[in-house]
């Protein structure tokens, strides 16, 4: 599944080469982010349509199937609604529960979760409501954490 699947998404090469994604070659905080978020959704004008609360649920029953306790994950979610990336809901859940399975203490109580995820992103990806160069993320960092599942 994993590498047509990171093939589907297709090539994110930054303009100018650099590092995956290239928005971590700047100095300056604000403009790395600023290059994120036009890197991720075209434009610094892209608007936020997040809804809070169906992103949390998302993350706790869709991608972490509930083995997060469901406050730690409403936590991370208003954590990361009130950064300024603006977020689709899906892309903030994916967000959240990425969050989870990047933490090493997690990954016994995450190894089921994370097959699931990923099938739930695939879906997402195929449907176009998710950003690609977050689920490219999201699946190669699982990919690489949980070695057995690609």
């Amino acid at each position: 599944m994993s590498r047509s699947f990171i093939q589907s998404l297709g090539t994110l090469k930054p303009k100018g080469g650099g590092m995956v994604l290239g928005f971590f070659k700047e100095r300056n905080p604000e403009a790395a982010l600023d290059n994120m978020i036009i890197r991720m959704y075209g434009s610094l004008s892209h608007e936020k349509t997040a809804n809070l609360e169906k992103a949390s649920q998302i993350a706790f029953r869709d991608l972490l199937c509930e083995c997060i306790d469901q406050t730690l994950v409403q936590n991370k979610a208003a954590e990361l609604f009130a950064e300024p990336i603006p977020y689709s809901t899906n892309d903030l859940a994916l967000s959240v529960a990425f969050a989870f399975f990047k933490d090493p203490s997690r990954y016994e109580y995450l190894k089921e979760a994370q097959m699931i995820a990923r099938l739930r992103l695939v879906k997402w990806v195929e449907a176009g409501s998710v950003a690609k160069p977050l689920a490219m993320a999201f699946e190669i960092t699982l990919c690489e954490l949980f070695k057995r599942a690609c």
